[in-house]
């Protein structure tokens, strides 16, 4: 089978079957939610979208508009869950961790005064400096939101896990994260001023269209993959696409907030109790990274946190990516879904976005080299070590 960062990354035909089986299955639900606050040592809600558990933790905060600190290098749907929740975007530049710098954080604190939370994001599983991050937080009375879409089992330098430093813990179970329910999030609050806040924010039902839509999401994948050396996976691909049978992570066609069907929520404590084996495969898949890929590519700040990361995906940086992409494709590897190819990505939404040229000036620099690897449960270490060699041979002859 070809190599696929996105795509139903995650699934193989035993998905398959644990998917189809979970229709019919008793709800795991109360499993998962004592799994989750037992790890993270708060009170847990589950919602149709990750952003929407963040946007329910800035509005449980209960103040009047003001602005929040976010990564300069994000997606565009956590930029919505700020905006979703009546306040603004602070966009705080990052180091070359692809984290926020702890002197940009000081510095925004100090010069605006209507800043009232701060989300850190452990960008692709690599760990923040949460504790200084925390001390600024307490020092001028701001709310912490740890998001976890990438950084499900990061460790910070101190030995404390992620998540278990914040106000709020925010989950992903969305498409090709650590944990994937195709869809769905998690709340965590972890500060008891704010739970009943939390449980007197109304939801909604999902239409059943787009739970039928997820439920077929990881065959139709698994059925792409398997087809795409013969081009029928390519058509086929194409056809759900354009009929809009295939579901995408970020769709702003989901408005409001929802909660959680029980078969996603079946199928994240599929993932949720193991977590162990699936971040020691992670791990071991980007140390080979680190160790076969030519220095050039690699992050030095990255790299030295190694150990503390679990990389959802591990990033390289290129000056021709599009080249590389391009010769990784022809080689059976389809990584061109980059994560991030602008500050608030996808470039795509970049009309859409508050964010204006020149408030990051090394999120902007990053956001242009920047191509990450896959690290999901499908890839071998030969199968890194094969994209090293590939790698390693076309920088070679640039």
């Amino acid at each position: 089978m070809k190599i696929f960062n996105s795509l139903g990354s995650n699934y193989n035909f035993r998905s398959l079957l644990v998917g189809f089986a979970n229709i019919f299955k008793p709800d795991k639900g109360l499993k998962l939610k004592r799994l989750l606050e037992k790890k993270y040592s708060g009170k847990v809600t589950f919602y149709y979208k990750g952003r929407e558990a963040i946007e329910v933790a800035l509005r449980s905060i209960g103040v009047d508009s003001g602005f929040v600190a976010i990564n300069g290098l994000t997606c565009f749907v956590v930029e919505k869950a700020v905006l979703n929740s009546g306040q603004g975007c602070v966009y705080l530049d990052i180091g070359n961790d692809l984290n926020f710098s702890i002197e940009s954080l000081r510095k925004s604190v100090s010069s605006n005064n209507k800043i009232r939370a701060v989300i850190i994001q452990n960008t692709l599983g690599v760990p923040i400096n949460a504790r200084e991050v925390k001390k600024i937080c307490a020092d001028n009375k701001l709310v912490l939101i740890e998001d976890l879409a990438h950084s499900v089992g990061s460790v910070y330098a101190d030995g404390s896990i992620a998540g278990t430093v914040g106000d709020f813990v925010a989950l992903s179970f969305s498409q090709d994260k650590i944990i994937d329910a195709v869809s769905g999030g998690a709340l965590i609050t972890r500060n008891k001023k704010y739970q009943n806040r939390v449980n007197n924010i109304e939801t909604k039902k999902i239409p059943i269209t787009w739970l039928i839509r997820d439920i077929l999401y990881p065959f139709f994948t698994y059925t792409i993959r398997k087809l795409y050396f013969l081009n029928i996976g390519k058509i086929i691909h194409r056809l759900l696409k354009q009929l809009n049978l295939l579901s995408t992570p970020v769709d702003f066609s989901t408005t409001g907030l929802h909660h959680l069907p029980r078969w996603y929520l079946s199928m994240a404590y599929d993932y949720v109790v193991n977590l162990d084996p699936d971040i020691t495969h992670r791990k071991a898949l980007a140390k080979i990274y680190s160790l076969n890929l030519d220095p050039k590519v690699l992050a030095k700040d990255i790299n030295t946190k190694l150990s503390l990361s679990t990389n959802v995906r591990f990033p390289i940086f290129v000056s021709n990516r599009k080249k590389l992409i391009r010769h990784l494709a022809q080689n059976g590897i389809f990584i061109s879904d980059t994560w991030y190819d602008y500050p608030v990505a996808p470039l795509k939404y970049n009309k859409l976005s508050g964010y204006k040229i020149g408030t990051c000036p090394n999120a902007e620099k990053l956001s242009e080299t920047i191509l990450n690897l896959p690290t999901h449960r499908n890839m071998s270490e030969n199968d890194a070590i094969r994209i090293s060699k590939i790698i390693n041979k076309w920088i070679n002859i640039q």
